[in-house]
């Protein structure tokens, strides 16, 4: 019995060494690191967007290649691409940085809707040149930013202050 005392205070010492954040705070709009790597949750469609904060930079191995299409881009009529789908909250009105490559330059899309795959579409952008480069001004709220590419492949993305 006295085994099963310790644990709970072991536990509770393990918690707080560890810093025992919240997941809820990574949608903090006002702990911006933009120089960290984010560590999104969710597999990047739009039944289940990548969550992500305020100076994220998608790793090195990110692709297209094994995405579904489940949207069609406003800026791109008639494309059929997969896509990788992010969700970004954000608590206050921000103007935000996105950057995206297709590291070939044969064309890559970042489109930005309000609140799900299929809210208003507020930005769309495509460069045929494989480069975006903008700023956008955000008011608080869910925003899902869906990055595609052509043809499927890996990308380079970013979403800073």
């Amino acid at each position: 019995m006295a085994l099963a005392s310790t644990r709970a205070p072991l536990l509770l010492l393990a918690l707080v060494a560890c810093g025992g954040s919240s997941t809820d705070d990574r949608h903090d709009a006002s702990s911006v690191d933009v120089a960290s790597v984010d560590s999104p949750q969710g597999s990047g469609t739009c039944l289940a967007p990548r969550m992500i904060t305020l100076g994220f930079q998608e790793p090195a191995a990110a692709s297209t290649a094994q995405q579904l299409d489940i949207t069609m881009p406003s800026c791109v009529p008639g494309a059929s691409l997969p896509e990788s789908v992010y969700e970004l909250r954000l608590d206050q009105a921000t103007t935000v940085h996105i950057t995206a490559s297709d590291r070939s330059g044969q064309g890559v899309g970042v489109q930005v809707r309000a609140d799900s795959c299929t809210g208003t579409s507020v930005a769309c952008d495509w460069a045929d040149n494989g480069v975006i480069d903008r700023n956008l001004a955000l008011p608080s709220g869910t925003w899902i930013l869906i990055v595609e590419r052509s043809p499927a492949g890996p990308f380079g993305f970013a979403v800073t202050l």
